[in-house]
């Protein structure tokens, strides 16, 4: 059978084939071992590929606006090393142990059970999987950045209690994300009407929650939110139900089945946590205590217990989850399948593939069986990775980013903290600042190893009528853009609900122009944007751009690089489907 090849969507992650997910002893392997010295190199390089661009980007602009590099590299680079160490382990867990039991939960649940417990089955798994998504915990942190004075609910919102309704509302979001995106497929639903009906929902919301309420500063963080949940961990294991629940029912997957889960993951907890956000009032937070002030450049036992503990709180409960439902409502023996060790970027599936179009030329380099790897033993790798995650981000990408988001803005403004600045008269400054976010977007896109498995997969979908390079070139310039207008958003204080009005008109506009197929690739690509690396990365950056030019809301550079590939990628079908097709109506 083949197997449907999926875009993660978000977060970053590498296409899952679900087929091929949960290979158990006795299936013949893909190609041969090339050994664990080899595979573990592989890993770690595709993680450090991620990491390393944006990173020595930012090092670069650091060392020409200030003559030096940041204040403890050494530190920072040994941290972007955990942080990739971190990926390394996760991806693994993930690969090998979460996916396989999201695919067998899914492949079993129609034969045991009806249509509404597979759905409540379904809204559980995704609101516990939201928590162990690893840029979640990131935010959490970002409320010691804002003053309570100039933004009472988000400092309430991103600390204490609020924190913790915050990260439910986001998850009951994702759950009915989940339970919509089954039942677009047990249905065969088109994607199109649902992005309209729920397009139209969350602009209408946030409408009301900016113009009728005192919570407008809400809105931002609710749409980068929205982002964040498609990451590495959420849309992977969502595909793997919804791939594994296909089977289970007698249809075979299919790659288009896929699309579309990244659009109502997004979109969801948008409404969720404006609907949570409309239920408080400035007299229960009042006496809200506010976050606790980050200290920075201080390492101890304390920290890794308290990454050691979030990691547990993520990821335990969902496991604990799935294998209830398997030896209680299944039936099935929660002991692990043996799995066979793949790559997470992809990259072997895709020689698979080539070896298939082109058998005498493309030669295997491989020498011997792969061995196999027992799935839930696979999982302690989930938690191990989150752990070396959260140390990282914490001491490294967070404070590079944040610190080169503080001087970015002595291009243009005098900042007390730079002498000389500015450095550049006003326009020449912000065009500068500008190029910054466009070629740190452009970049990091260009380096994600979804984008480029998500690209072989639409150049199939639309019988070459995009072709590779073009679906990479368009996602990026999206990106790219939408970082640029964030950026301009934080130095003009243009408020974000407009801009949102204005790009998702546009987008829909070319959405009812354009084919399902083309629909369905468009609006996932936004996704590219949220793998766990450029998400902390660029909600730090904001803020220390923000805080520089004294801007007490500095989220919505996620939401702005989400909608933008959406249209970069439309417009771009449009005009090459036009030109190979000039005649069609």
């Amino acid at each position: 059978m083949e197997a449907a090849r999926t875009s993660n969507g978000g977060g970053g992650t590498p296409m899952v084939e679900m087929g091929q997910c949960a290979l158990e002893k006795g299936d013949s392997p893909i190609g041969e071992w090339e050994g664990w010295p080899s595979y573990l190199r592989h890993e770690l390089c595709t993680q450090l590929r991620a990491v390393g661009p944006v990173s020595a980007f930012l090092f670069l602009v650091s060392f020409y606006l200030l003559g030096h590099l940041p204040r403890g590299t050494v530190g920072i680079l040994l941290a972007l090393g955990a942080v990739a160490l971190g990926l390394q382990s996760f991806m693994f867990g993930l690969f090998h142990g979460l996916l396989p039991l999201g695919d067998r939960v899914g492949t079993e649940m129609p034969h045991h059970l009806s249509l509404i417990p597979i759905l409540l089955i379904a809204f559980g798994m995704g609101v516990l999987v939201t928590y162990a998504e690893p840029a979640l915990g990131v935010v959490q942190t970002l409320g010691a950045f804002i003053m309570k004075e100039e933004a009472p609910y988000l400092v309430y919102l991103l600390s204490g209690s609020g924190q913790s309704w915050l990260t439910l509302a986001v998850a009951i979001g994702v759950g009915l994300a989940v339970v919509v995106g089954l039942l677009r497929i047990h249905h065969d639903n088109r994607l199109a009407p649902i992005i309209f009906g729920l397009v139209f929902v969350t602009i209408s919301l946030t409408l009301y929650v900016d113009m009728c309420t005192d919570k407008r500063e809400v809105v931002a963080l609710a749409w980068d939110l929205g982002a964040i949940t498609t990451g590495p961990v959420t849309v992977p294991m969502v595909l793997a139900i919804g791939m594994g629940l296909t089977k289970g029912m007698g249809r075979e997957p299919t790659p288009d089945q896929s699309f579309g889960v990244v659009t109502l993951a997004s979109l969801m907890p948008v409404n969720t946590v404006l609907l949570f956000a409309l239920g408080l009032n400035k007299a229960s937070i009042a006496s809200a205590q506010g976050p606790v002030p980050i200290e920075k450049n201080t390492f101890g036992i304390r920290d890794v217990v308290e990454d050691a503990f979030g990691a547990t709180q993520a990821v335990v409960p969902l496991i604990c989850f799935v294998f209830l439902i398997l030896r209680t409502l299944l039936r099935q023996p929660i002991s692990g399948h043996a799995i066979e060790v793949r790559r997470t970027d992809h990259s072997a599936e895709h020689m698979q593939h080539e070896a298939e179009l082109h058998p005498d030329t493309v030669r295997s380099p491989n020498r011997g069986p792969k061995p196999f790897v027992s799935g839930n033993m696979s999982l302690c790798w989930v938690w191990l990775g989150l752990v070396l995650f959260a140390i990282g981000m914490r001491y490294g990408l967070n404070e590079l980013g944040d610190r080169v988001g503080a001087v970015i803005p002595a291009t243009f403004r005098k900042l007390p903290s730079l002498p000389g600045s500015p450095f550049y008269s006003h326009g020449v400054g912000v065009v500068l600042s500008f190029a910054t976010a466009f070629i740190m977007g452009f970049g990091a896109t260009l380096a994600e190893p979804a984008l480029q498995a998500m690209a072989v997969t639409v150049e199939e979908l639309t019988h070459d009528g995009l072709s590779v390079n073009q679906v990479v070139l368009s996602v990026a310039v999206g990106v790219g853009t939408g970082l640029g207008l964030g950026v301009l958003k934080l130095i003009y204080h243009i408020p974000l609900a407009p801009l949102l009005y204005l790009l998702y008109g546009l987008g829909l506009a070319l959405t009812a122009m354009s084919d399902d197929t083309i629909v369905s690739i468009a609006w996932d690509s936004g996704g590219v944007t949220t793998d766990a690396i450029t998400v902390p990365m660029v909600l730090s950056l904001g803020l220390g751009f923000g805080g520089a030019l004294r801007y007490p809301n500095s989220f919505g550079l996620l939401a702005l690089a989400s909608i933008c590939p959406i249209i970069s990628v439309l417009i771009c079908a449009l005009l090459f489907q036009t030109k190979k097709h000039p005649l069609a109506d």
